[in-house]
């Protein structure tokens, strides 16, 4: 990680927190998933319980609406009075056929969804989903029910609000435009009640907030580094050596100092913690040469290029991310893949044709990252392969053996 000019993309590197996570998984950032019970119904199947909990919810009031239900009328009819349901009904009939009508959407609603598992749907494909997907998947089905309810008239809401609505307010005598413009406005407030809860469960409000945040500060300008401080180097502090520490916080800061040279300088202090004779060595090394102390033999503080992510404070390098299926345990799914010593030191075995990528996505990848430990001081490294194999260029390795290659500076004596 190269260290740029202000020292601003090291410290975010250098205070990314890295939670303790299961061999294997990137820990740069990486956030831990709730864990899911193993008795968890599938995707499959919840899709299917709930499509065949709506079909049946459909059918339901599709038969009540048109009046199939025998006698579906007869609560209503007990607790009115029985003047009501004549040839010339009042308009207080209309409202109580208009409450009972949408009561009884509401007791099929609740019961279907219950059968359904509706909950548990709306929580795996809408707000377990990171921004914006959450967000926009909540508008979609939003906008969906808004236009069923509040525009299409369905389930009886709409002929509910205008029954309990006074009519004064909405039907102007001689006037079928205003009349319209109102019985609009009263769709429109169906629209937001309906709108509302949908957004809360899509965090709209996270949302605009992040996005207003990251707006300002686009325009404010690059934010104020944060400062290393004594945390960054705890040990130093608690041994007394202020000064250095104070140093190589300086040297992080203006951005003298990259990944390599924070862990090399790390490495070196453990050794002195080891053996306190090396105390006076170490700190006139990096009083003097500051981020550059304890330089590996061959002089080099990076590897000439680097073609994967690597995070030498934890010793990884990632090679992919799980797949976000079923099949997949739960605290990978869509989690960052990673290499580190400890997985490589139970043996590891990779399985593939020929030409599927495991030299590229795989060997060069844990070879980079061998060759930054061998400059940060905690490995060496030593790589066996055939000729024309892709290990990086040879200006990344101290020597090159080429057995039988007139033209390498090095061979082996048999």
């Amino acid at each position: 990680m190269p260290a740029p000019a202000d020292g601003s993309a090291f410290l975010q590197w250098l205070h990314t927190p890295r939670p303790e996570a299961a061999p294997g998984l990137w820990r740069f950032g990486y956030r831990p998933r709730l864990q899911e019970t193993d008795g968890k119904v599938s995707d499959r199947a919840l899709l299917t319980g709930a499509v065949g909990a709506l079909l049946a919810a459909l059918l339901v009031w599709s038969l009540w609406v048109n009046n199939l239900v025998p006698h579906k009328r007869i609560l209503l009819e007990l607790v009115t009075p029985s003047d009501w349901w004549g040839i010339d009904p009042p308009r207080a009939a209309f409202t109580a056929s208009a409450i009972y009508d949408s009561l009884f959407a509401t007791l099929v609603l609740y019961y279907f969804a219950r059968v359904g598992n509706w909950k548990e749907v709306l929580r795996r494909y809408v707000t377990d989903r990171p921004q914006p997907s959450r967000a926009l998947r909540a508008a979609v089905l939003g906008a969906l029910l808004a236009w069923l309810v509040a525009w299409h008239g369905f389930l009886s809401y709409y002929k509910l609000a205008v029954s309990v609505t006074p009519g004064s307010w909405l039907f102007v005598p001689g006037d079928a435009v205003a009349t319209l413009n109102r019985l609009k406005m009263l769709k429109t407030v169906l629209t937001l009640l309906i709108l509302w809860p949908l957004a809360v469960a899509g965090d709209w409000r996270g949302l605009l907030r992040g996005r207003q945040g990251a707006a300002r500060q686009a325009a404010d300008g690059p934010g104020e580094v944060p400062a290393a401080g004594g945390a960054d180097w705890p040990d130093l502090h608690a041994y007394g050596q202020h000064a250095v520490a104070e140093r190589l916080t300086e040297e992080a800061r203006t951005g003298r100092m990259n990944d390599v040279d924070c862990v090399r300088i790390r490495r070196a202090w453990s050794s002195v913690v080891a053996d306190p004779a090396r105390l006076t060595a170490f700190t006139s090394a990096v009083l003097s040469d500051g981020a550059r102390a304890c330089l590996h033999p061959s002089g080099q503080r990076d590897l000439p290029g680097r073609t994967t992510l690597h995070d030498l404070l934890t010793s990884q390098v990632r090679i992919g991310r799980y797949a976000d299926t079923e099949r997949t345990p739960a605290p990978q799914r869509a989690a960052g893949a990673a290499v580190d010593p400890g997985t490589l030191g139970t043996s590891l075995l990779v399985v593939g044709p020929s030409g599927s990528g495991k030299t590229a996505r795989l060997v060069r990848p844990i070879a980079e990252s061998l060759a930054l430990q061998a400059l940060s001081g905690q490995a060496a490294l030593v790589m066996v392969g055939a000729a024309g194999s892709h290990m990086g260029a040879d200006h990344g390795y101290d020597v090159v053996i080429k057995p039988g290659d007139r033209t390498s500076e090095h061979d082996l004596d048999l």
